[in-house]
């Protein structure tokens, strides 16, 4: 078998069982869209502030944006402003949703 059909088998097999695990744990509760996805608010702060600079410093501000800075130039300032438009957008949301649960 060539390297590349070796490879295929490999993630398809991971893949597979990842799938499998995924819809056996789901299957034995019953969960509505906001419970599945965002686990009824109930990730903590520390959780929440991770999964958020997880967004910000992906691999496109770190390789992406750097790349596409050295080709264009100037309009890539906006990377850095969409970081911090993001985490003001986060944060007002958040308020509104803390002083609605009440």
């Amino acid at each position: 078998m060539s390297p590349s059909a070796t490879a295929l088998l490999i993630i398809l097999a991971i893949v597979g069982v990842g799938s499998f695990i995924g819809f056996r744990a789901g299957a034995s509760r019953r969960m509505d869209l906001e419970q599945w996805t965002v686990a009824n608010r109930g990730f903590g702060v520390v959780l929440v502030w991770l999964l958020m600079a997880g967004e910000v410093y992906t691999t496109f501000s770190f390789l992406g944006a750097s790349g596409w800075a050295y080709s264009r130039g100037g309009p890539t300032l906006y990377v850095g402003d969409r970081g911090l438009r993001d985490w003001k957008i986060a944060s007002w949301a958040d308020s509104r949703h803390a002083s609605h649960e009440s």
